[in-house]
């Protein structure tokens, strides 16, 4: 039996096997014996006022995976940290139509942050962002792969945004949100942080990208205690960038002179 499967949104040929834990991770061999990600966007249609059904809208342009179900679920001796995912071979289907996005929806050079769900800020403390040209919107998770917390995308077409400058925004929108919390500091202590170049490229011994697999979260559980990963890894200067691909699943961006072979990172 297959079935279709939502993919994180940045997925692609490239990187859609570290990107998605919760269908390619170790423990999915148990229920799945075969993956196949399709290598093009599908647009999934809505009903526009006049009635028709329209692919094109940005917003409903999706990645997708077929997953092959086992016969019966069974443990699974692999011990990789992924299983390989294979390209589908479309014969008809190209992509979606010609996107129709305003200018505001169109952004290549992404920032993702993430906050545990217990300080997630409130969508009315972010209204005044597109204000500074500055446009937000939550990135949705559909399998609730990341369900311990919010993953919001700050993007703009029309300047360039780096960390610092979110973080100028967000500390008065944290106040605004729960005027009791101290000021978020200029690090983002607690929340994740990375740009989607840093998402997007795959990791390899090359480069400063890494995946860390959590073991047992049920010490995490508690809404209060769910930045402890995020805030461990800052804490630590092990990581510069972070975001969850699942509750188990982080990926990282080692800090500046920190590598694998670091004594310090052991």
């Amino acid at each position: 039996m297959f079935a279709l499967r939502t993919c994180h949104p940045l997925s692609n040929p490239d990187n859609v096997c570290e990107l998605n834990p919760h269908l390619t991770g170790g423990p999915s061999g148990a229920c799945y014996s075969g993956r196949f990600f399709i290598p093009v966007p599908v647009g999934l249609g809505e009903e526009t006022l006049a009635g028709d059904i329209n692919f094109s809208l940005s917003h409903n342009t999706v990645s997708l995976m077929a997953v092959q179900y086992r016969s019966h679920t069974t443990p699974t001796p692999d011990r990789n940290m992924f299983h390989p995912v294979h390209p589908l071979k479309l014969k008809y289907y190209i992509g979606p139509p010609a996107s129709h996005a305003t200018d505001s929806e169109q952004c290549t050079n992404s920032f993702f942050v993430s906050f545990p769900k217990a300080i997630a800020p409130k969508p009315t403390s972010l209204a005044a962002f597109p204000r500074r040209d500055i446009f937000t919107k939550c990135v949705r998770d559909p399998e609730r792969a990341w369900n311990y917390y919010n993953i919001t995308e700050f993007y703009s077409p029309f300047k360039t945004i780096n960390q610092d400058a979110i973080a100028a925004l967000l500390r008065p929108a944290q106040e605004a949100s729960n005027p009791s919390a101290p000021a978020l500091p200029p690090s983002l202590l607690g929340k994740g942080f990375m740009s989607q170049l840093s998402i997007e490229t795959p990791c390899a011994p090359s480069n400063d990208l890494r995946i860390i697999k959590l073991g047992k979260i049920s010490l995490i559980g508690l809404l209060k205690h769910r930045a402890a990963p995020i805030t461990i890894l800052q804490r630590l200067k092990l990581a510069q960038e972070i975001v969850p691909l699942s509750n188990f699943y982080f990926k990282i961006k080692l800090a500046p002179n920190c590598s694998d072979s670091d004594p310090s990172a052991n």
